[in-house]
C-alpha cells in the first residue's frame, strides 16, 4: 500500500467516525458537516479499497491491497450510507428542513387544533410561531407568521377575550406594507375580523371604519379569497351605517356592493345578503313600495342557489316582503308570502333559517289577525311556540316569546280568559330575568295584559 492510500484510508477512516457522531448530535450544524463530510469518507474509502498496479521501478515494493483491505474499505462506505439514510428518515435533513418548513409545520398543528376543538394547544402553537418566526425577514415566513397571529386573534375574539383587538391591529400595523399576496390577504381579514369584534362591542363608527379600510384597500387584489374579504367588507359597512341611522349612507353602500360584485359567482352569497339588507334598510325608511321591488329581486335571482348562507338570505327577504305588503295593508297578500316561506323553506335543517322560519310564523299570526282571524292566528302562534321554544339563539328567543304574549291576546279576543292568563305566567316566569332588550318589552306588554 502506497502512502497516498495510507493517507486516504486514515482519513476516510476519522471522517466517518467523525460522522458518526454528528450523526448522535442532531443540531443543525451536524447536519449540515454530515452533509458535507459523507462524500469525503467516500472518496476516502473508495481510494483506499481500489486496488493498484504494482511499482515498477527499482526496488519498488508496492502491490495490490489485500481482500481484507478491500472489505474494510467496503464497510465504511455502506455504513456511511446506511447511517445518513437513517438519518435522512430518522430527523429533518439539511434538504427538507426550513424556517419556512417548520414554521408552516408549526401553523398546520395549530389549524388542526384548532379544528378538533382544542383552543389552549392551538394557541400555543400560534404563539410559537410568533415567537421563533416573527423576526424573520423572509416574505413567506411572514405570511406565516401574519396567518398566525390573525388565528390567535379569532380565537380570542370567539372567547371574548380583550386581546383579541390589540392582535387584530397587530397584524395591520405590522404587515400591511407587505407586498405578499397571501400576506395582503390576511391583512385584510384582519381588518374584517377587527370590525366585526368592534361592532360586538358597540363600536359601530370604529367598527364602519375598519371595514371601510378592509375594501378600500384592498377591493383591487386579484384572487378569490381576498374578493370575498373586500366584498364582505363593504356589505358590513353597510350594515353598520344601518346600526348608525344613516340608512340613506347605508343604501347607497349596497348600490356600491352591487354595481361592483353582482354577477361574481363567488360572490353571489355576499350579494344576495347586501341586497336583502338593502331591501330592509329602504323599508326602514318607510318606502316599502320600493323595498318590495328590491326584495323581489333577491328572490328572482338567488332562490336557484342552494348553499345556505343564500338560501336564508333569499327566504329572509321573502318575509320581509310579507312585512312590507302588511304595512301597506295588503293583508291578504302578505299573508300568503308569510306561508310561501313556511312552505319552500319550512323543512330547511340550517340553524340559521329558524330564525326566519320563526319571524314569518309570528308575522303570519299578525296579519291574521288584523284580517280578523283569531283562530287561524292562534294556530299560527302555537306553531312558533311548538317548533322553537328552547331554542337558544337570541332572535329565534325573541319571536318565540312574542309568540306567547300574542298567543294570550288571542285567547283573549277569542274569550278564554283563563287561559290567557296562564300564557301570560308562561311568559313572566321563562323570560321575567332575560336580559334580551326586545323581550323585555314583551314582558312589559305581557304584564300590561295581566294589570
Amino acid at each position: 500500500m502506497t502512502r497516498q492510500h495510507t493517507v486516504w484510508l486514515g482519513f476516510g477512516i476519522v471522517t466517518a467516525a467523525l460522522t458518526a457522531w454528528l450523526l448522535a448530535n442532531g443540531t443543525r450544524g451536524a447536519e449540515i458537516a454530515n452533509v458535507l463530510a459523507l462524500p469525503v469518507a467516500i472518496l476516502g474509502a473508495f481510494l483506499a479499497a481500489r486496488p493498484t498496479k504494482p511499482a515498477t521501478g527499482a526496488g519498488s515494493t508496492a502491490t495490490a491491497p489485500s481482500r481484507w483491505f478491500r472489505l474494510i474499505g467496503f464497510l465504511v462506505v455502506l455504513g456511511l450510507v446506511i447511517a445518513t439514510a437513517v438519518h435522512l428518515l430518522d430527523r429533518p435533513s439539511l434538504v427538507t428542513s426550513s424556517p419556512l418548513s417548520e414554521a408552516t409545520k408549526l401553523l398546520d398543528e395549530g389549524e388542526r387544533q384548532r379544528g378538533v376543538g382544542e383552543r389552549d394547544a392551538a394557541t400555543a402553537s400560534y404563539r410559537r410561531i410568533e415567537t421563533e418566526y416573527g423576526g424573520h425577514p423572509e416574505p413567506a415566513i411572514r405570511a406565516v407568521v401574519a396567518r398566525s397571529l390573525l388565528a390567535r386573534a379569532t380565537l380570542a375574539a370567539e372567547a371574548g377575550h380583550p386581546d383579541a383587538i390589540t392582535m387584530y391591529r397587530r397584524v395591520d400595523d405590522t404587515y400591511r406594507t407587505d407586498p405578499d399576496p397571501g400576506t395582503r390577504t390576511t391583512v385584510a381579514g384582519a381588518l374584517l375580523g377587527l370590525g366585526y369584534r368592534l361592532s360586538e362591542l358597540g363600536q359601530h363608527e370604529e367598527a364602519m371604519q375598519s371595514f371601510g379600510r378592509a375594501h378600500a384597500d384592498y377591493n383591487t387584489d386579484p384572487g378569490a379569497a381576498i374578493r370575498l374579504i373586500a366584498a364582505d367588507a363593504l356589505r358590513a359597512k353597510g350594515f353598520e351605517l344601518r346600526k348608525l341611522n344613516r340608512r340613506e349612507d347605508a343604501v347607497a353602500t349596497y348600490d356600491q356592493l352591487l354595481a361592483q360584485y353582482r354577477g361574481d359567482p363567488g360572490l353571489h352569497a355576499i350579494v344576495a345578503h347586501a341586497s336583502a339588507d338593502k331591501g330592509f334598510t329602504v323599508g326602514e325608511l318607510r318606502r316599502p313600495v320600493e323595498a318590495i321591488a328590491v326584495l323581489d329581486q333577491v328572490y328572482a335571482d338567488y332562490r336557484g342557489y342552494g348553499d345556505a348562507d343564500t338560501r336564508n338570505w333569499v327566504a329572509r327577504a321573502l318575509m320581509n316582503k310579507g312585512l312590507q305588503l302588511g304595512l301597506l295593508k295588503r293583508y291578504p297578500e302578505s299573508v300568503a308570502t308569510y306561508r310561501q316561506v313556511l312552505s319552500e323553506y319550512g323543512a330547511d335543517p340550517n340553524a340559521e333559517m329558524h330564525r326566519t322560519l320563526a319571524k314569518a310564523g309570528v308575522g303570519l299570526g299578525e296579519q291574521q289577525r288584523a284580517l280578523g282571524q283569531p283562530a287561524e292566528a292562534l294556530t299560527s302562534f302555537e306553531q312558533v311556540i311548538t317548533a322553537y321554544f328552547g331554542d337558544t339563539d337570541s332572535e329565534t328567543r325573541e319571536e318565540v316569546a312574542l309568540a306567547h304574549l300574542r298567543k294570550g291576546q288571542a285567547l283573549d279576543v277569542l274569550g278564554k280568559r283563563i287561559d290567557a292568563r296562564a300564557v301570560y305566567q308562561t311568559v313572566l316566569s321563562e323570560y321575567g330575568n332575560d336580559t334580551n332588550p326586545d323581550i323585555q318589552q314583551t314582558v312589559r306588554e305581557t304584564r300590561n295584559e295581566l294589570d
